[in-house]
């Protein structure tokens, strides 16, 4: 994979921004109000 391809991978691809597709998903899941975590929570 060239270097344009793995910035784009790790652009698209990381845990921040995957962590908060899945508290979506599981917020419309259990129909609950989407709260995604900052950087300062516990």
């Amino acid at each position: 994979m060239g270097e344009n391809g793995r910035r784009a991978v790790e652009e698209k691809f990381n845990w921040e921004r995957e962590s908060a597709k899945l508290l979506r998903l599981y917020g419309r899941l259990l129909d609950l109000p989407l709260r995604v975590p900052s950087g300062n929570d516990p």
